[in-house]
């Protein structure tokens, strides 16, 4: 079962997730997230009990280091911090980064009430994410998980956490848990090729005739087919048949929304011929033309061709290589000038 479907998806990145990369939210894992928040597949989701839960560490974490501000570059913050870092400007930066990490992650706040019985119950009954031992800590693990069913109820739930306790729930829940931001990651990104490749596809099926259309036209163009006489020239050009004899997508750019495409086509083309008749008068020696001498033959053709499709339908950067067998004219047809 996939995770990310056409319906959207909330994300909860619990704080085990944030302290594993120091609250950095310019680390690589954190910048990736705010990019696919950018794309609207999701919504980053958050609680109260979160806010407390990062306001509480980050604030430990900048009283633990206040005096070694020089060398820490996990937060803006710290440069200032350093001439003061006192208890309450600490905690005014925590709430400040926290704000952070609202607005730049599109953050979208979990307000609505649950009923408090309902985390009672999964706690005397033994539910996720309570477990043996330590049932008391994961209350608000319990209470978090209520209120994003709560609040996204036709929404696909993502917790990330490094707490094991979650699979039963997303197990139980039917919904999805991921031990790390960067597994994640890789899955959205995994997933969201393989979407965007059938949509692509689809795009393509949709515009195939285009295609077929701007082949046919070059393959109608007499300029590309040369004959091994001086006296024979293609007068016009049937196509029998075109074939797409090989479909690949050599490069996938999501983010531009584009695909590269490498296509082949094949077929056979009927070539109408026609050769100038002279003949010498025999009295006067003088030339006389006499018409046409016109035949047909067919000829295998290949075309290879790559393009830039776009999600839109928009065709760009067409190049094509149409490659014909030699067309060897039949001399028994040909009437040369008779001497």
């Amino acid at each position: 079962m996939t995770w990310l479907k056409r319906k959207r998806t909330a994300v909860f990145i619990d704080n085990s997730a944030l302290k594993s990369v120091g609250y950095n939210f310019e680390s690589k894992s954190m910048e990736s997230i705010c990019d696919i928040a950018y794309t609207e597949d999701i919504q980053i989701a958050g609680t109260q009990i979160l806010k407390r839960e990062f306001v509480k560490h980050f604030y430990q974490l900048i009283k633990e280091d206040e005096f070694k501000i020089n060398k820490l570059k996990m937060s803006r913050y710290f440069k200032e911090a350093k001439k003061e870092a006192t208890e309450i400007l600490n905690v005014v930066r925590a709430e400040e980064e926290w704000q952070h990490y609202l607005d730049e992650f599109k953050v979208k706040m979990c307000d609505s009430d649950i009923n408090w019985r309902d985390v009672f119950d999964d706690y005397f009954f033994g539910k996720p994410p309570f477990s043996v031992g330590k049932k008391k800590n994961e209350f608000p693990d319990a209470f978090n998980l209520k209120l994003l069913e709560n609040e996204f109820k036709n929404f696909n739930i993502v917790v990330i956490s490094g707490d094991k306790d979650f699979s039963g729930w997303a197990d139980n829940k039917k919904k999805f848990h991921f031990r790390s931001l960067k597994e994640f990651i890789d899955s959205y990104f995994k997933i969201a090729e393989e979407v965007f490749y059938n949509d692509i596809t689809k795009v393509f099926e949709e515009n195939k005739h285009i295609i077929e259309s701007r082949i046919k036209e070059s393959l109608k163009e007499n300029s590309i087919y040369e004959t091994n006489s001086y006296n024979t020239d293609v007068e016009d050009v049937e196509i029998l048949n075109l074939e797409l004899n090989l479909k690949e997508i050599t490069s996938i750019d999501k983010e531009s929304e584009m695909a590269s495409f490498s296509l082949e086509f094949s077929g056979i083309v009927i070539l109408n011929l026609y050769s100038a008749v002279y003949v010498r008068d025999p009295v006067d020696r003088d030339i006389r033309f006499e018409g046409y001498n016109r035949n047909s033959i067919e000829l295998p053709y290949k075309v290879n061709y790559k393009f830039d499709l776009y999600e839109c339908g928009l065709i760009e950067n067409e190049e094509e290589d149409i490659k014909i067998a030699r067309i060897d004219i039949d001399p028994n047809w040909e009437d040369e000038v008779q001497y």
